[in-house]
């Protein structure tokens, strides 16, 4: 893919999204559930044990529809304000929409961990992204930067696909209490490897996310997209992150 022309092509750290550019969701790996008429996959299958706690007790089923609703309710917030919510929020919301009465914050914390577990079987690291981080590290800081609810879960998956020990900071936006694009994030991850915003660039799959709210915070943005969609202020377009290593000579020849 081509590169668009950079002022300044010494970046000293790189910044990365995780789920869609270093990481990605699996659906296939979920087993399915059958809410009301759809077959649909869960990373939940059975919580009669939980829900028999509470008074009345919810079907799973309609645990699902209020979570559908919680879930665009908070998106909407998110959209408007880049706050971030807890996973165990969206289950504590869903069960009071509900009418239930009981140990609803217990309640919430499990089913959000059992949540998290089949979540992250669904997560799939490719091979090649342990080098690719090996070998950049070799030349730059790096640095995570990554929106998710839950960071307990964000560091077990870099633990278990072994990329832990490759970043030099980790800044997840559940521990944060904001989502990108807000600036933050990124100002926060740049500090953290010690480097100015100027001297870093940013790498993920969300042009609203990563590459606005990258640029916003004065770090430029590499944006990894197949599409012809304009990418600015993308200052380069990938179709995939293990491109980023010829990207870069690339940038750094011109």
């Amino acid at each position: 893919m081509s590169a668009l022309t950079v002022d300044d092509p010494r970046s000293e750290g790189i910044l990365f999204d995780l789920f869609g550019t270093l990481v990605f969701f699996d659906a296939t790996r979920l087993p399915r559930v059958r809410v009301g008429e759809v077959e649909r996959p869960a990373t939940i299958t059975s919580a009669a044990d939980l829900l028999s706690r509470l008074s009345p007790s919810p079907t799973l089923d309609e645990l699902y529809a209020a979570l559908r609703t919680v879930s665009l309710e908070f998106e909407e917030e998110a959209n408007r304000t880049c706050r971030e919510r807890p996973s165990r929020e969206r289950f504590y919301h869903a069960l009071s929409r509900l009418g239930s009465s009981g140990d609803l914050v217990a309640i919430s914390e499990e089913l959000s961990a059992r949540h998290m577990i089949g979540l992250a079987q669904a997560v799939v690291c490719p091979e090649d992204r342990r080098g690719l981080l090996g070998e950049l590290r070799r030349r730059y800081r790096i640095a995570l930067v990554s929106n998710f609810d839950h960071t307990a879960t964000a560091h077990m998956i870099l633990r278990r696909d072994g990329l832990a020990e490759l970043f030099d900071a980790v800044v997840v936006s559940d521990e944060v209490g904001l989502r990108k694009p807000h600036r933050h994030l990124f100002e926060l991850a740049c500090e953290r490897i010690g480097l100015e915003t100027s001297a870093c660039l940013h790498v993920g799959d969300s042009h609203r996310a990563d590459i606005c709210g990258a640029t916003e915070a004065g770090v430029e943005a590499v944006w990894i997209d197949e599409s012809d969609t304009p990418a600015a202020p993308a200052v380069g377009r990938i179709a995939d992150v293990r491109q980023l290593p010829e990207w870069l000579a690339q940038r750094d020849r011109g």
